[in-house]
């Protein structure tokens, strides 16, 4: 069974951003006529169509608008990941949101308003996934608890627990008997 995660797809307009990204550096598209910021890099600005288009370095400083954490129920290629928050944060300085991954953080230590920084994770020799971490040093994971924590956890505690799932309550009712 073929298990290898998928590269990015690189289009002619992303070829910059990838390539900033194997040196470290996240760019936002940014329009010359309408000023907006862009992401995720497009041909011609989705505001006012224009395709006087440049690019700036992103400071990579974040808020976590949302998130989520994958227990289990993933593409087979993911599993070895579990468990891992994908989240919405928002760019600070750039007035942009985008969707990554957190990292180097336990899951139950990601809260929605954490300020983040962004990192990059090799993923071939043509580019470099940016992800987030929390700015702050005392919620991240130290390189050896994450070793010792892969070693410790065996695939069949990987996925979750009868007692893990939560039952949700839900009514039938008011118009058209609506959830």
């Amino acid at each position: 069974m073929e298990t290898h995660k998928p590269f990015p797809v690189m289009q002619p307009w992303t070829k910059e951003f990838w390539k900033a990204t194997k040196q470290g550096k996240l760019l936002v598209q940014h329009c010359n006529d309408c000023q907006i910021n862009i992401f995720f890099p497009k041909k011609v600005c989705p505001e006012c169509w224009s395709e006087n288009l440049s690019w700036i370095e992103s400071s990579g400083k974040a808020k976590v608008y949302t998130f989520t954490t994958m227990l289990d129920m993933v593409e087979p290629k993911f599993m070895g990941d579990l468990p891992y928050v994908i989240a919405m944060v928002d760019l600070l300085e750039e007035g942009i949101r985008m969707t990554t991954r957190i990292v180097n953080c336990k899951p139950e230590n990601v809260a929605i308003g954490m300020h983040v920084e962004v990192v990059f994770q090799d993923v071939s020799e043509d580019c470099a996934l940016p992800m987030f971490q929390p700015v702050e040093e005392s919620l991240r994971i130290k390189t050896t608890d994450q070793e010792e924590t892969e070693k410790t956890v065996s695939e069949t505690e990987m996925g979750l627990r009868l007692d893990d799932y939560q039952t949700i309550l839900y009514e039938i009712g008011g118009k058209n008997n609506a959830v």
